[in-house]
């Protein structure tokens, strides 16, 4: 090899061995040289520093030598490119040498392949077979690795198949064994048949001998059954050895510890049957068997129970197992005794669930049964019905064949567990994990038995007549709750009066709780009672009395004049921001106006705009002002929750003059009577609306035309007589220095509120009006410069620094624009929706309805709309119906005074709406009597909350035709109504029914005294009706008056109480029989 040519490529320098490879080189790969060959440039370089003239270095000048060094460092960074470059382009050439190489083995001809042998390609040959060698190797080895795993897995494999065959020849034998039990129970059977036949006819001296043979013979039979259950234990217990599950889990098999609850073959058969179930066993035979045993040994021991009494002398016999007939507790038949679960009230919210269990008082062990012990628990639920209601929808337990004994009680636990988005995101809701004894919050107890005058008012508020036999507790039951730990059984007493000392009660809350014996009869465990009283204590300052003492009697001089004083707001609702307060004294007639405007702006420095200081003065030195002239105030502000925060206001109202010795204002301005000035600190009521168009301008003009007051929010105002010079004649502010205003009495500061100096009874709260009080005293308060938060975008608030930005900011957003009228303040945003209170429904009437009979309604709120879901759900939230038939109206225009409807306890649900679903009844007389039938049906959904608020107002809703779907209203629980019902229109789910509409009120519980006054003057929202047919929704005023319709030899009083009755039975007949409610 060292004998053989060297090549070098002039262009690039680089070495080759052959002058093919020099060949492909320079055709496929060769750059050239970035400046030529090096040596080439050596050369020249030599040839030309030898032609140069000699120098010293030190008289070279410095600039040549600057440029030497740089031109050798550019070629030193020259030759490193070439070489990272040769250094790739090399690379490149032994890849493709690689795939020349495969392609002259695989693909050119064995002559081809021999004709140019490279010392290179042999190398790598080798280094390949190389390579190969070792990768055959690792491969042996790594089979030799998985062989065992290999021959591990078979075997465990034939493991488990010779476990399932020993599991299948065990409960072949245990099937036998059963077979032999029950061969011997029909030989007792047969027995005992026999011995009757044979003591109908003999007399009694034989009698007793056979009883004791029998009683041998049923001895012998127990010692046998008492063998077949110890071989039952030992092969249960090789099957727990073999670590056999039989359900195919691969968990690692954890041993049961066996209960024995006494030493009876019944409890040891119960605890062998409890044991299987808990170590996974599942098979319906095994189970059935053991059933039989349990059975057969109860029936055993009761029979040897009778023949030992009856072998003993005749004396009244001690009866210690009763059986309950009709609730009375005689010897008898075995029944079932069974326990429903109602609800727990009054827990936190969260996911709860309850457990039973019967025990004996003085032993304190759990009561058995044929199946086992009595003991159950339900399924967990959360508080969906009713806000702080647990509904378990009637979850009931049957237990056969129990030993009542009076000294048994039923004890309840209460688990809660706040982890309810766990259990909604993984949709587990009857996960066990979550509950265990850190979870529980309350218990409770009733008797299964009572005897005559015996109740404990620990145990329960239920309450039963006086009766002379002992009785199962049947019935249903509201348990009293009290907190953790649960006292021992051996403390209890059934004493009348009894209760656990040193408990505390768990709240109020309770659990309502039905047993039965016998066949059940499910029914509401739901009441319908009303939400509980509130403290109706007033929040400090949020209101205070005050009278006058006497009526202004000094009489007014028209050149006197008078001050304005506007010094605040108090509990203005929760839908305000930053406010201003606007006002005029106008005429009675309004055609004339006094002074100047009232333009009352927030103070900056005002530290809560709920309750907005403004410490304004106007003077008023008018001498034409008329003696019936009002001040109308206007409080304007931006709408907090509406959508582009629109400028909304409110109003009140204050009579400037009364008539001297009274509290009357005067009616006409030439009266001769003598006039005073209403001289004083008045607070005064806010109310929604404005004066009426035409109707006079009064100081009661609001509250007779019931404009509806603002709960709670009030405005003080003060009216002062001017101050007057040395000449008698009135000051003006800006005659006389600040520094003297208030000594002159040209400026009087406004008195604290706790002073009791602003007449208040006219705005005295209602007790409704108090607990809404309440909440509002509760709000965190927002200052006049965080408010400008709530309605400026992000980028004015960048320029919005400093107070005087800010105070010009409130001013321009409180400037009515030019032609535009603000609307009233949204009735709605007063104050946030209490579950506690809930909602108020009040279905007014119908119209233009397409049927010819008498009409009634049934309102419910969905979600739950659980009528509609059908039963258990429809007992715990049963409809409202509608009952006073307003007999003047018409079959077309029915109209009913149910007045409102309470709907409390209720949670806030965004998307909730009220189902008004109305159905004609059809009347028809047979002879003597009245037949009633259902017809046709329609139904439409009123919206309830906006924004976390009770709506406030009237609506006018559209009827769609049939009755609601439980699909139908599971999609309106999804987005509101105004959005639902176009959908549902276009897709054709509902249809409208032509021109027919409801009109129905809504507000808070706390509000509807507020509504009351303000219904007959409500003009009703008709935003849900179809804006294209609003014409077809007028009222036609068609239709036959309700009276000449009621039947012969009935009053009007008694059909419409008999057709409210007949109604609602017959809507409850329909889902009691399940018929489709469509």
């Amino acid at each position: 090899m060292a004998s053989e040519p060297v090549l070098r490529c002039s262009e690039c320098n680089m070495m080759f061995k052959s002058r093919t490879l020099l060949a492909k080189h320079r055709s496929k790969f060769c750059v050239g040289g970035v400046i030529g060959d090096p040596r080439q440039l050596m050369r020249m370089r030599t040839a030309e520093e030898e032609k140069r003239p000699k120098q010293h270095v030190e008289e070279r000048p410095q600039s040549d030598g600057f440029l030497s060094s740089q031109k050798v460092q550019e070629l030193q960074d020259l030759k490193n490119r070439r070489s990272r470059l040769r250094a790739s382009q090399y690379l490149e050439e032994k890849m493709l040498l690689g795939d020349l190489e495969y392609l002259e083995r695989h693909q050119l001809s064995p002559k081809l392949s021999q004709l140019q042998p490279s010392t290179e390609l042999r190398d790598l040959q080798r280094e390949y077979a190389v390579l190969r060698e070792k990768e055959n190797k690792l491969k042996e080895d790594i089979n030799q690795l998985e062989s065992p795993r290999n021959h591990l897995r078979d075997a465990h494999q034939r493991q488990i198949r010779l476990l399932a065959e020993d599991h299948g020849k065990q409960l072949a034998d245990i099937k036998a064994r059963n077979s032999d039990l029950e061969r011997q129970k029909e030989d007792i059977r047969r027995r005992l048949e026999e011995l009757g036949r044979k003591n109908n006819i003999r007399p009694q001296a034989p009698q007793v001998d056979m009883t004791q043979k029998l009683i041998s013979e049923l001895k012998a039979q127990e010692d046998k059954n008492q063998k077949t259950l110890q071989e039952l234990k030992r092969q249960l217990s090789e099957i727990h050895k073999s670590g056999y599950s039989p359900r195919g889990q691969g968990n690692k098999f954890q041993p049961v510890n066996i209960p024995y609850y006494g030493n009876s073959l019944m409890a040891e058969i119960g605890a062998m049957r409890q044991a299987y179930l808990q170590s996974g066993g599942n098979d319906p035979a095994v189970l059935a068997q053991m059933a039989d045993m349990q059975a057969e040994a109860q029936a055993l021991e009761e029979q040897n129970s009778r023949s030992r009494e009856a072998s003993k002398p005749k004396t009244k016999p001690n009866v210690l197992c009763f059986l309950c007939t009709r609730g009375v507790l005689t010897p008898g038949e075995s029944k079932t005794l069974g326990f429903q679960v109602g609800h727990v009230k009054g827990a936190d919210q969260g996911l709860a669930k309850v457990r039973l269990a019967a025990y004996h008082i003085h032993s304190g062990k759990i009561v058995q049964s044929v199946t086992g012990p009595v003991t159950c628990s339900t399924s967990s639920v959360g508080a969906d019905f009713k806000y702080k209601y647990h509904v378990f929808g009637q979850q009931e337990a049957i237990f056969q064949g129990v030993n009542i004994q009076p000294d048994i009680v039923i004890i309840a636990r209460v688990y809660l567990s706040k982890n309810d988005l766990q259990r909604r995101r993984t949709g587990d809701d009857d996960d066990d994990s979550h509950f265990d004894e850190s979870t529980l919050v309350a218990w409770g107890a009733v008797p299964l038995v009572v005897t005559s005058g015996r109740r404990s008012d620990m145990y329960s508020s239920y309450h039963r007549s006086n009766i002379n036999q002992s009785t199962v507790n049947t019935g249903t039951h509201t348990v009293l709750l009290y907190e953790p730990p649960v006292p021992e059984t051996d403390t209890f007493s059934l004493e009348m009066g009894w209760k656990p000392q040193g408990v505390r009660r768990f709240r109020r809350a309770t659990l309502r709780l039905r047993l039965f014996h016998g066949k059940p009869r499910p029914g509401s465990l739901t009441p319908s009672e009303a939400s509980d009283q509130e403290d109706d204590t007033l929040p400090k300052n949020a209101w205070l009395p005050c009278k006058r003492s006497s009526p202004p009697s000094e009489p007014y001089n028209q050149d006197q004049g008078f001050d304005i004083y506007i010094d605040a707001c108090k509990n203005m609702p929760d839908g305000v921001t930053f406010s201003k307060v606007a006002g005029r004294i106008l005429s009675r007639d309004a055609g004339s106006f006094f002074g100047a405007d009232v333009d009352a702006a927030i103070k900056i420095t005002s530290d809560d705009i709920y309750n907005p200081v403004y410490n304004y003065r106007l003077e008023m030195r008018d001498p034409n002002i008329s003696p019936t002239a009002t001040l109308l105030l206007k409080i304007y502000t931006r709408e907090r929750f509406v959508e582009d925060h629109p400028l909304v206001n409110a109003y009140a109202v204050l009579n400037i003059f009364v008539e001297s010795g009274t509290e009357t204002q005067p009616e006409d301005d030439n009266t001769d009577a003598q006039i005073s000035l209403n001289e004083g600190a008045h607070q005064l009521r806010l109310y929604f609306s404005g004066p009426q168009a035409g109707e006079p301008i009064t100081g009661s003009c609001l509250h007779d035309t019931a404009a509806g007051y603002i709960s709670g929010a009030t405005i003080l105002v003060r009216l002062v007589s001017a101050a007057l010079d040395s000449n008698g004649q009135p000051l003006e502010i800006d005659q006389v220095p600040q520094t003297d205003w208030e000594g002159l009495g040209l400026w009087v500061p406004a008195p604290a509120y706790s002073s009791r100096v602003y007449l208040s009874m006219s705005c005295e709260p209602g007790p409704q009006e108090v607990s809404i009080l309440q909440v509002l005293a509760q709000r965190t308060p927002i200052t006049a410069q965080k408010s400008i938060e709530l309605v400026a975008e992000q980028r004015e608030l960048r320029n919005l620094r400093t107070e005087d930005s800010i105070a010009n900011f409130i001013t321009e957003q409180l400037i009515k624009p030019p032609g535009v009228q603000p609307s009233d303040m949204h009735p709605a945003y007063v104050v946030p929706y209490s579950p506690k209170h809930g909602i108020k429904v009040c279905v007014d009437g119908a119209v233009n309805l397409p049927w010819t009979n008498f009409t009634h309604a049934q309102i419910c709120l969905n979600p739950p709309g659980a009528f509609y879901k059908g039963n258990p759900h429809a007992a715990y939230d049963k409809p409202v119906f509608t009952e006073k038939l307003m007999l003047t109206s018409t079959n077309k225009n029915p109209q009913w005074e149910d007045g409102f409807m309470h709907f409390p306890s209720r949670h806030l649900h965004r998307h909730m709406c009220v189902v008004i679903h109305i159905q004609e009844i059809a009347v028809n007389i047979s002879k003597d009597s009245y037949k009633y039938g259902l017809m046709e049906q329609a139904w439409t959904a009123l919206p309830v909350f906006s924004d976390g608020y009770v709506n406030f107002d009237q609506y006018k809703l559209p009827l769609f035709r049939g009755a609601p779907s439980a699909a139908l209203l599971k999609q309106l629980t999804k987005e509101p109504v105004w959005e639902w019902t176009p959908k549902a229109v276009a897709n054709k789910s509902v249809k409208y029914l032509e021109g027919a509409s409801v009109f129905a009120f809504i507000c808070d519980t706390r509000r509807e005294q507020e509504m009351k006054e303000r219904m007959n003057t409500m003009d009703p929202l008709e935003d849900l009706l179809p804006s294209d047919r609003l014409a077809e929704y007028e009222s036609r005023g068609e239709g036959r008056e309700l009276n000449t319709m009621v039947p012969h030899g009935k009053t009007p009083q008694q059909f419409v109480e008999g057709l409210a009755q007949k109604f609602k039975s017959l809507v409850y007949k329909l889902y009691s029989d399940g018929g489709q409610i469509s």
